[in-house]
């Protein structure tokens, strides 16, 4: 992945002492067209799982939140930034794993 370079900028609250919303958040759904690039932000019910048959995926209810619309340009840089992020997460935590890791049974 190219390394973007952007000039410097510090982004300056409006309002300091205006609470911002926290929302966590452990499923997203991605949609873009040829202008933007959208991302849906949910919370999955993992508490509400639905068996729907033998061979078949489960299904896990989400509930989106938000819908987050940026132009493509502003998702390559916000990639980035998160990979950096992680990198730096795992260098003071370890190894991000993505899939947990399995148990042998002894």
């Amino acid at each position: 992945m190219e390394e973007i370079r952007l000039a410097p900028t510090i982004f300056q609250p409006r309002d300091k002492d205006k609470e911002v919303p926290v929302l966590y958040c452990n499923a997203v759904r991605m949609g873009m067209t040829v202008w933007d690039i959208s991302m849906d932000i949910g919370q999955a019910a993992s508490t509400e799982v639905v068996q729907p048959g033998p061979g078949q995926p489960a299904m896990v209810p989400v509930d989106y939140k938000v819908r987050i619309v940026m132009s493509p340009q502003h998702a390559k840089a916000l990639a980035q930034l998160l990979l950096q992020n992680v990198q730096q997460y795992e260098n003071l935590f370890g190894e991000v794993q993505i899939q947990p890791k399995e148990h042998k049974k002894e």
